[in-house]
């Protein structure tokens, strides 16, 4: 699929890093594809903006500051349900392909590295919200 189609249009993502270029590529690449998009530096106004907005996916780097987005995943599953359903893709920029392993081990619904590809991020976000969407469609 070519980049511009839309095909994350209605989709709702918030984008977790801490690292302001990684952030502002990520909204970028994601409002391309019609994505509407939050982005936020830090777990605690991750935690926050999922409690207000329920987002349909969430994007956080493994790598921030104290492991954030392993910290994210296991606060979000203490949530409440609506909270603790939402499929959190995670991001780094190991290069090691364990990195990924361990997120998808982890309960991390995909992983994608940095520096990503527009395209790649947004495929993978494509394809997790349409099978969050099949699971758990919304009323």
């Amino acid at each position: 699929m070519s980049i511009g189609s839309g095909r994350l249009r209605g989709v709702r993502v918030l984008v977790v890093d801490a690292d302001d270029e990684a952030r502002r590529a990520a909204v970028v690449a994601l409002a391309t594809e019609d994505a509407s998009v939050t982005a936020v530096d830090s777990v605690r106004n991750a935690i926050a903006f999922a409690y207000l907005t329920h987002p349909d996916v969430i994007v956080a780097d493994l790598l921030m500051e104290d492991h954030g987005g392993w910290r994210l995943l296991e606060a979000l599953r203490k949530c409440e349900a609506v909270v603790a359903a939402i499929p959190v893709v995670a991001t780094s920029g190991g290069r090691d392909r364990q990195d990924g392993e361990a997120a998808l081990l982890g309960g991390f619904a995909a992983y994608v590295a940095k520096p990503f590809e527009s395209e790649t991020l947004c495929e993978v976000l494509a394809r997790v919200a349409i099978a969050t969407a099949l699971r758990d469609p919304r009323p």
